[in-house]
């Protein structure tokens, strides 16, 4: 069974997300995820799978 979570995200946001998922990617972690632009500059991202975002918030933390 797959799972996912939606958020909706500012711009800044959306460049956060899109930096840790970069790092992740380079450490070999992939983040299956769609994104749709909202109006005013928002975000709508929808992560799929399982993943324990506390260890990959230690996995990016580790790069900065």
């Amino acid at each position: 069974m797959s799972k996912r979570i939606t958020r909706t995200l500012t711009e800044d946001e959306y460049r956060e997300f899109n930096d840790r998922v970069a790092i992740l990617s380079g450490k070999g972690y992939d983040v299956p995820f769609e994104v749709e632009w909202n109006h005013h500059n928002h975000y709508s991202v929808t992560i799929h799978g399982k993943h324990d975002f506390d260890e990959l918030d230690k996995m990016c933390d580790e790069n900065i």
